[in-house]
């Protein structure tokens, strides 16, 4: 039974593929399960792709240990897709199931900078909660952030605020 289903599925070295290396799959049968949150936890996503060749699964291979990237867009062929996820390879599995060969390429938007981004920084006195946040964000962790919202964002910190150390850590905690 056919559903008139399309999608989407690019996976790259970075997050614009534009110049770099990267692979559109299209038209094999993929299976995939997207999870959102409003909370502090990454969005993930599992996307299975069958039989895919083994060209395809060394590059995504290459990218998975460079921090890649996938995008993922879904939707109908007569209407389009839109995007549902971006995201960094977290992990990639590759196993046999019947006559198959299924890749599984578990993903996290912004992983990488979870991950990899410190901050080493020495506030200004006077410095808000909410500045604080954000700089760590969008300077230290390369994030594009909306609106902030939360209790205590406009604590001063009179004596200004020295931050070291894992960024995402830090905000998890405050």
């Amino acid at each position: 039974m056919s559903f008139n289903h399309k999608y989407e599925l690019v996976v790259s070295e970075t997050e614009t593929s534009g110049d770099n290396q990267a692979l559109r799959i299209e038209d094999l049968q993929v299976e995939f399960d997207v999870q959102r949150s409003t909370k502090s936890k990454m969005n993930q996503t599992k996307v299975s792709v069958y039989n895919l060749s083994e060209s395809s699964r060394n590059l995504i291979k290459s990218f998975e240990q460079k921090n890649g990237f996938i995008t993922l867009s879904a939707g109908y062929r007569d209407s389009g897709v839109s995007q549902i996820f971006i995201g960094n390879i977290v992990k990639l599995e590759t196993f046999k199931k019947d006559a198959d060969i299924v890749t599984e390429i578990t993903c996290a938007d912004g992983h990488a900078a979870v991950k990899d981004s410190v901050t080493n920084r020495r506030f200004p006195e006077k410095s808000t909660l909410k500045s604080i946040i954000e700089t760590i964000a969008t300077q230290d962790m390369n994030l594009s952030i909306g609106e902030v919202l939360g209790k205590n964002l406009n604590k001063v910190f009179e004596n200004g605020l020295t931050v070291e150390g894992n960024s995402y850590k830090y905000l998890k905690n405050v």
